[in-house]
C-alpha cells in the first residue's frame, strides 16, 4: 500500500469515528434549548442561539460569556491557554464547530444518547382516558424517553430530567439520577408513542380481562336447562 492510499485510509478512518460517536448522540441541551449537530458539526446559526457572538476576517473569533475563542486554519486558542486541533471548518464562508469542542467546552453532562449541562424540567404528567401527556420544558425528543413493557407492566424512563410534580391517579413515579421513571399501574397489552412540541403523549392499551365462565346442565321436573 502506497503512501497515499495510507493517507486516504487514515482520513477515511478518522471521519467514519467521529460520525459514528455522534450517531448515537445527536441531542444537545445547553441553556434550556434543544440543539442538534449535522454531521457531528454545529452551524454558525445554532452557535448565536448558544450564546455565541461571532467575528470573521483573517481569523475566526468566537466570543462566550466573556471567554475568547481564537480559530485558525481550523484550529482553536481557547482564552489563550488551552489548544484545541481540527476543531471547525469553514464551507462557503459559513463557521462549522465540531460537537464534541461544544460538549467539552460547555462542560457538558452526558446520559444515554443526550449531552447536558442541565436536565430539562418535566412540567406536567396528566393520566385520563389511557392516554399518558407528559409536559416538558423544552422540545421533546425521542432521546429523552425510553419505555418498556413488560409482564404487561408499562415503564417509561425520562432522562436527563427532573420531576416535582404530584403524581396523578393510576401512575407511580420514581425519581433518581436525573432519572425520572413514570410507571403505568394497570396491565397493558400494547402502547402508542408521539411527540407533540413539548409533550409527550403515550396512548396505552389495556389488557382485555377475559370473562370466563362454567357451562353447567341441571335436570328438573324432568326437564334439562342449561
Amino acid at each position: 500500500m502506497n503512501a497515499k492510499n495510507s493517507a486516504l485510509l487514515k482520513t477515511l478512518s478518522l471521519f467514519f469515528l467521529t460520525l459514528a460517536t455522534f450517531m448515537a448522540a445527536q441531542v444537545f441541551l445547553i441553556n434550556n434549548n434543544v440543539f442538534e449537530p449535522s454531521n457531528g458539526y454545529f452551524t454558525e446559526s445554532q452557535l448565536r442561539d448558544m450564546g455565541f457572538n461571532i467575528v470573521k476576517n483573517e481569523r475566526v473569533y468566537l466570543i462566550h460569556n466573556r471567554k475568547l475563542i481564537i480559530g485558525s486554519d481550523s484550529d482553536f486558542l481557547v482564552d489563550f491557554q488551552e489548544y484545541v486541533p481540527k476543531a471547525y471548518t469553514i464551507v462557503n464562508g459559513v463557521v462549522f464547530v465540531k460537537a464534541d469542542f461544544i460538549s467539552s467546552f460547555f462542560k457538558l453532562s452526558k446520559m444515554n444518547d443526550v449531552y447536558y449541562d442541565k436536565p430539562f424540567s418535566i412540567t406536567f404528567i396528566d393520566y385520563t382516558d389511557d392516554v399518558l401527556t407528559i409536559g416538558t420544558s423544552v422540545p421533546a425528543k425521542k432521546e429523552f424517553l425510553s419505555a418498556s413493557l413488560s409482564n404487561n407492566t408499562l415503564s417509561l424512563k425520562l432522562s436527563p430530567a427532573q420531576c416535582d410534580l404530584k403524581t396523578p391517579a393510576g401512575v407511580s413515579v420514581s425519581r433518581t439520577n436525573h432519572t425520572t421513571i413514570i410507571t403505568v399501574e394497570k396491565a397493558v397489552s400494547g402502547y402508542n408513542i408521539t411527540y407533540s412540541e413539548n409533550k409527550i403523549v403515550v396512548r396505552i392499551e389495556p389488557v382485555i380481562r377475559k370473562i370466563e365462565y362454567t357451562k353447567r346442565t341441571e335436570i328438573f321436573a324432568g326437564r334439562t336447562f342449561t
